[in-house]
């Protein structure tokens, strides 16, 4: 699994694609992320990933157990009314990982998506 974006400690800090900053990555960060359309339940996705994770839990924690942080990152798309309730088992698994999870909206499509 190749993560979307991610960085390791130590790695210059990029403030933009041409510009090198002499700032440091203060520590590792590995996130994962998923387009949801139209799909009203959308942290069974986030679910799924979770368990691709869990299946490589000992290189999850060597990041978060050296100060990293990995994230799962939903994002939704569309105008249509999109919850979900994450349930507690799902959500003390996600703790457990030391997993964060992040949802984002985005009402209008955006351009190449």
């Amino acid at each position: 699994m190749e993560p979307l974006y991610g960085w390791t400690a130590g790695e210059p800090w990029e403030a933009a694609a041409e510009t090198k900053s002499s700032r440091r990555r203060p520590h590792t960060y590995w996130g994962i992320s998923e387009k949801v359309h139209g799909k009203k339940f959308f942290f069974e996705n986030a679910v799924q990933m979770l368990e691709r994770l869990e299946a490589a839990s000992e290189f999850i924690r060597d990041i978060t157990d050296t100060g990293g942080e990995v994230s799962i990152n939903v994002n939704l798309y569309g105008r249509e009314n999109i919850r979900d309730v994450l349930s507690v088992p799902a959500l003390m698994r996600f703790a457990a990982m030391k997993v964060r999870l992040g949802v984002e909206v985005f009402p209008v499509k955006q351009r190449g998506w």
